[in-house]
């Protein structure tokens, strides 16, 4: 009886043992998030975020939700590079963004406005008129 009792305890004790191994493995896997908003402070949905391995050149890409805030999950450790775009925005690009192991890294970014705006030549010898458009970011 006694050495069915040592048994089991043993056989206890190694259990318990290999569940705290397998549940402290972690991961070594990190996270970029944050929030994008505009100059005033309003948050811009549906941006697109994509963060770049500087060693690799690998990317990753998502969209901001309904409340600006976007994640990257399931990142290596490294140098990121983050580069924010949305229609009617200047690209934001955030650089050296440093994932090591199972750290989450806030980026936020803050758009400016980009405008378009016109320019008109007229040559007085000419009657045909030209316009030049380019795009200009504030």
């Amino acid at each position: 009886m006694r050495k069915h009792t040592s048994l089991t305890l043993a056989l206890a004790a190694s259990l318990l043992f290999t569940a705290s191994l397998a549940f402290g493995q972690g991961t070594d896997l990190g996270t970029i998030r944050g929030v994008v908003t505009d100059v005033t402070g309003s948050v811009v949905a549906d941006a697109v975020v994509t963060a770049t391995d500087n060693a690799t050149g690998t990317s990753r890409t998502t969209k901001t939700n309904g409340d600006g805030e976007y994640q990257l999950f399931g990142l290596k450790s490294g140098t990121y590079k983050v580069a924010v775009n949305s229609q009617g925005f200047a690209p934001a690009q955030v650089e050296n963004v440093v994932v090591q192991g199972s750290s989450v890294v806030g980026v936020n970014a803050r758009l400016r406005v980009s405008s378009t705006q016109e320019k008109v030549a007229a040559d007085a010898n000419d009657t045909r008129l030209s316009a030049q458009r380019h795009r200009e970011f504030l």
